[in-house]
């Protein structure tokens, strides 16, 4: 059992990372676990990361499309605004080793179009730019389920037709409550693995804490 109200940060902190690794150079530093618990505000044990930047820029972003457009009944009540409201929609492809490993679709609010049309998304943070835009990205929620790939996925991601995928969908929601970002991004199942982390329920002290759990590149 989870405690009522429970949102995991995993996503925001998975997501953050992956954009600092996409302009890192090889060999330098992560944040810190210590270090991402006082940014973060969490525990140590959600915090746990690799501590450097590999060689090769792995996890990077290849251009992709960046469009304003009318926002689609799911999106809309994904992000909480009226049906067709103006979005931002991002499509990213991110590569590790020159090597496909998500295709990622984001839409944002239209109050962030100003902030990211502009924006060299390429080889900067999203999260960053909207920051600095006054947009202070707080929780979020994700959901991780089994697909299996079309043939655009199939194209994109260099594999075929049918082959497995896991798909995250998250929403991200600013310090007010308000839902600023929904994204899904789609993993080959061969090169994503999920992690879990838990506490194991002891005897007289009621549930455990809830399991926090993230994707993760295969070995």
């Amino acid at each position: 059992m989870t405690e009522a109200g429970y949102q995991p940060q995993y996503p925001q902190i998975e997501q953050a990372l992956r954009e600092r690794i996409s302009v890192l150079r090889p060999g330098e530093r992560l944040p810190s676990d210590a270090e991402l618990c006082a940014e973060f505000g969490v525990s140590r044990m959600t915090a746990e990361c690799g501590a450097t930047a590999c060689p090769g820029r792995p996890d990077r972003a290849r251009a992709g499309t960046r469009v304003i457009r009318p926002s689609m009944a799911a999106e809309a009540a994904s992000l909480g605004i009226p049906a067709r409201q103006p979005v931002v929609h991002l499509r990213r492809l991110r590569q590790a080793d020159d090597e496909p490993i998500a295709l990622e679709s984001t839409v944002l609010v239209g109050a962030c179009t100003e902030a990211t049309m502009t924006a060299d998304l390429a080889h900067g943070s999203l999260h960053e730019t909207l920051g600095r835009a006054g947009f202070v990205l707080g929780r979020g929620t994700a959901t991780i389920s089994a697909a299996t790939a079309t043939s655009e996925d199939a194209r994109l991601l260099a594999l075929r037709t049918g082959d497995p995928l896991l798909v995250e969908r998250r929403v991200i929601v600013d310090g007010h409550g308000r839902r600023i970002e929904a994204t899904e991004s789609r993993y080959p199942a061969d090169r994503y693995a999920l992690v879990v982390h838990f506490d194991v329920e002891r005897p007289g002290l009621g549930t455990s804490e809830a399991a926090d759990t993230h994707a993760a590149d295969a070995p």
